[in-house]
């Protein structure tokens, strides 16, 4: 059932969207039309109130060209705010279209295995130890450690450690970390002298100061502490910012759980997901390379 909603919901929704512009176009046409109607001189309103009545299948000669006047206005202005109407409804069915088709998609995804994972058990020997990688979040790298065991029990670290220079000012600023590619760009608010909230691209972080504030004039300097979600994963977060606005940034978060893999095919019990996590590994000179969300394929290096 949940399969066949994917195409259902979305023929509904590209219905449900045209039937909508239709709508809100024939409401900007009924509203061009009371304005001509409104602004036109007097000599030239009665063809334009003709044209209108018959549009709407109205008799109307034995009225005066006042009452024709209004009954025209009424009848656009009542159209207008049935088109108004209407769209509204079926955006919203739309969305709700949308929407199913998203939880259909997600849950298809998520219940349902290929056999060759379902079926998983024990652990490739080939992947048993200890290991590093680098993945990247958008500009910034981050430094993975994977820890597995023969019994596939696994921990894994997720760390982000940077240092550079920010230069902030009027509410925006800019870090220059050595681990970043470009630049990375923000928006910056204090609340108070202890609270200040960092805006990026992927959402707004809360910081507050660890300690006092040894500078009054520059409330950016000092150490700050924050708790943030990333694609799932819980991280604790420091930032120390001098004087002279060279910084230090530490990020990181934990995972543990149960690993399953062999044959090109891994599956993970994760306590960062609900549901198991699944992918694909291949292992060439014993260097295993794991597709992994978010990151993509990672290169694994044994840590000796």
């Amino acid at each position: 059932m949940w399969g066949a909603i994917r195409y259902i919901s979305s023929g509904l929704a590209l219905v449900a969207f045209l039937a909508a512009v239709i709508s809100w176009t024939y409401k900007v046409k009924s509203e061009e039309r009371e304005r001509l109607i409104r602004s036109a001189k007097e000599s030239d309103r009665g063809e334009l109130i003709k044209n209108a009545l018959e549009f709407f299948n109205i008799e109307a000669n034995s009225l005066t060209k006042e009452q024709q006047f209004k009954l025209a206005l009424e009848q656009i202005q009542a159209r207008g705010r049935r088109f108004t109407i209407s769209a509204a409804v079926i955006c919203f069915i739309a969305f709700v279209a949308v929407v199913i088709t998203a939880y259909a998609i997600a849950q298809h995804g998520h219940t349902i295995e290929p056999a060759a994972i379902s079926q998983l058990t024990g652990v490739d020997p080939a992947l048993v130890g200890s290991w590093e990688a680098v993945g990247k979040i958008g500009a910034t790298e981050v430094q993975l450690r994977f820890e597995i065991d023969s019994d596939g029990r696994y921990s894994r670290l997720y760390l982000l450690d940077d240092g550079g220079v920010i230069e902030a000012g009027k509410g925006k600023l800019q870090m220059k970390g050595s681990n970043s590619v470009i630049p990375v760009k923000a928006t910056y608010t204090f609340f108070g002298s202890d609270r200040l909230i960092i805006t990026q691209t992927y959402g707004a972080i809360e910081y507050n100061r660890v300690g006092q504030s040894s500078d009054s004039q520059d409330l950016l300097v000092g150490t700050w502490k924050t708790q943030f979600l990333l694609f799932g994963a819980n991280f604790d977060g420091t930032i120390e910012i001098s004087p002279q606005h060279h910084y230090h940034a530490h990020e990181e978060t934990h995972d543990n759980g149960k690993l399953t893999a062999q044959n090109g095919h891994w599956k993970m019990i994760s306590k960062w997901s609900p549901t198991p996590l699944h992918g694909t590994y291949q292992v060439t000179a014993d260097k295993p390379e794991f597709n992994l969300w978010p990151f993509g394929t990672v290169e694994l290096k044994r840590v000796r």
